[in-house]
């Protein structure tokens, strides 16, 4: 299985500072259908030279931009067309298994927040809670199967991001998840592409515009429900802090 993870930040003009860290996991062999679908709805919604143009791709900032959703009146307009039927993918064809993790993370500082690995060697608790969740998801869809990280390509970061991964999954025994993280160009992956859409909706919902709640209420169908007790989901919500020992904490966050 591979588990696409994309992040994002708040806008410059937000006046709260917070991160979006989403993952979306698909077995490998839905992967042939989900490069298939994205084809057809390039081809549909653009044209044939469109959809075979692979320095282009789908990027959630141009699908659901707030110039976009100012145009929604009546009619959904096309780009945001595009965005729900990615949506309803996995609604539409019970054949196609995918589900969604995400953590967002709000800053009480004007910095944005850590999402992955603030000092060496060690991930964050957002990441590390996601991480552990989305070992469970595959365990419980199939026990034999290992599930391999894939994120956007990242040249200043991925280093240290590759080493705290590798540390994590070796010291908490995650058997199911490889230790070794791979960096894709997200024009060649089509679930980086999915990825950075839904990442987009979850942003738009925290920023709280009203006309993202339809596509939001898809996304959440999305969402991993664990099947055995204790319950989990997959999106969690944290308050970031610094302790007086100047570390990075984290607590669950209530509300939006």
């Amino acid at each position: 299985m591979f588990f696409f993870v994309d992040e994002s930040w708040s806008p410059d003009e937000y006046p709260e500072k917070f991160g979006v860290l989403l993952g979306v996991l698909i077995p490998r062999e839905n992967l042939k259908t989900l490069d298939n679908f994205l084809y057809n709805m390039r081809f549909k919604y653009f044209n044939k030279q469109h959809a075979k143009d692979l320095t282009r791709e789908l990027k959630g900032t141009t699908l659901i931009s707030n110039n976009v959703l100012k145009k929604w009146e009546k009619d959904m307009p096309l780009k945001l067309c595009i965005a729900y039927e990615i949506l309803k993918l996995p609604i539409v064809d019970k054949r196609f298994y995918c589900t969604v993790f995400a953590s967002t993370v709000h800053s009480g500082t004007t910095k944005h927040p850590q999402l992955f690995a603030p000092y060496a060697k060690q991930l964050t608790r957002p990441f590390r809670e996601l991480l552990e969740k989305v070992s469970r998801a595959a365990y419980d869809f199939d026990p034999t199967r290992n599930v391999t990280l894939i994120f956007d390509e990242r040249p200043k970061a991925q280093t240290d991001l590759a080493i705290s991964i590798k540390n994590f999954i070796s010291g908490m025994r995650v058997a199911n998840i490889d230790s070794c993280p791979y960096f894709a160009v997200s024009h060649a992956s089509s679930g980086i592409q999915i990825a950075d859409v839904f990442t987009s909706i979850l942003s738009k919902r925290i920023q709280k515009i009203p006309k993202v709640i339809t596509l939001y209420n898809q996304l959440r169908k999305l969402q991993w429900e664990s099947t055995t007790e204790p319950k989990r989901w997959g999106f969690s919500r944290y308050n970031e802090h610094i302790d007086d020992n100047k570390l990075l904490k984290y607590t669950i966050r209530r509300k939006w």
